[in-house]
């Protein structure tokens, strides 16, 4: 239940399309199917990293990714988004 909190999940899920059709995004629907896929795959393959790899490895990795992933994600908004928007927030 932690994870969930942590990953905010609950939240992006059911209010993701909502939100980035007011943020202006030209397929917010295009998201959730994304969203969608990411789920299927993390039920397909969950178990088995689990059963092989040990609940620690599966922790560790995951939230490492996670973070991984969102540093690249923020550094990429901010270097290479950021400076061609014609308004700034």
């Amino acid at each position: 239940m932690v994870g969930i909190a942590i990953t905010g999940s609950k939240f992006v899920i059911p209010y993701g399309a909502i939100f980035l059709a007011q943020a202006g995004v030209q397929n917010p629907f295009l998201n959730n199917c994304i969203l969608a896929l990411c789920t299927w795959a993390g039920s397909v393959f969950g178990p088995w990293i689990v059963e092989n790899g040990g609940r620690r490895f599966a922790k560790l990795t995951g939230y490492g990714l996670m973070g991984l992933f969102m540093l690249i994600v923020s550094t990429s908004l901010v270097f290479v988004v950021l400076p061609h928007c014609q308004k700034r927030i």
